[in-house]
């Protein structure tokens, strides 16, 4: 999920047939310079980190196949094909994520609520329209405030919702972890409505929905995202400086540039968002 928004993109080893083990290894131990593959140096020992070698070599360049040694009993994922295989349609894209749920019957049903507790952390699925156009508030009673009909929501349903209800759900560890639950803000604007959305697309697998980068994937990165709600933070970013780190990313870290996914407009109503939400919030 994260990966098409990274640049550059991480290596396709099913289509590098001359990596060698040893240049894996390297790129494990000592990262990749001006990417967001960061050093596991002191994070794996050399044994791990020539078996993560040995493995990427066999399986993924010279045998050109995904991972498929993932979910096994070992990993933690016994009896894998049966207990979640609801979830494999969405996982593979044969159901759209953000289908009507009106049009799927009770087990696609329970396959999707799978999909988002436990698989889309690392499996996107597909998306019936282009994932981060302009979301309107799903609300009938609001769709003129925002421009048209109502659209499908940030959860992959459709239908009525209200302000306290989790727009980001679905990275996988929400129930988990409490800083991938959404801050309940009762008197957003239509803007920051179409912001919310957003950030929670774009934004959240990384900084957190929350805002404090400290979720699951927020905490692993090296550097560690920043805390847009941090009380001890000396000054608060201005929109300028958000506005130019959201377009160009920032050298040497995960923060990819958002210049060409998201629109001028798109950029702004999340800017709108965050400082309401969390830089304006702080005590």
């Amino acid at each position: 999920m994260a990966a098409k928004y990274l640049d550059p993109a991480p290596r396709n080893f099913t289509e590098s047939p001359d990596l060698t083990a040893d240049r894996i290894e390297r790129a494990v131990r000592h990262g990749r310079a001006r990417s967001a593959m960061q050093p596991f140096a002191g994070i794996l020992d050399d044994a791990e980190m020539e078996a993560v070698a040995a493995f990427v070599l066999e399986t993924m360049v010279h045998c050109a196949a995904p991972n498929i040694r993932y979910h096994t009993a070992a990993n933690g994922w016994p009896e894998h094909e049966h207990r979640n295989g609801p979830a494999f349609p969405f996982v593979t894209g044969t159901l759209a994520v953000d289908a009507r749920e009106i049009s799927l019957n009770a087990a696609q049903r329970s396959g999707l609520d799978l999909f988002r507790r436990t698989c889309s952390i690392c499996h996107e699925g597909t998306v019936q329209r282009a994932a981060l156009t302009v979301a309107q508030d799903p609300r009938p009673e609001n769709a003129a405030a925002t421009g048209g009909a109502p659209s499908p929501n940030p959860n992959g349903g459709h239908g009525d919702h209200n302000e306290h209800e989790d727009y980001g759900r679905g990275y996988g560890h929400e129930d988990e972890n409490p800083h991938d639950r959404i801050p309940v803000l009762t008197d957003l604007t239509p803007r920051q409505r179409a912001g919310r959305n957003l950030y929670q697309r774009a934004c959240a697998l990384c900084h957190a929905a929350d805002g404090t980068g400290r979720n699951w994937i927020g905490t692993f990165l090296d550097p560690n995202p920043p805390s847009f709600t941090d009380a001890d933070a000396a000054t608060s970013p201005s929109d300028d400086d958000l506005r130019q780190v959201i377009l160009g990313g920032l050298p040497n870290t995960s923060m990819p540039a958002f210049r060409e996914v998201l629109e001028t407009e798109q950029i702004e109503e999340i800017i709108t968002y965050m400082r309401r939400a969390f830089l304006d919030s702080r005590p």
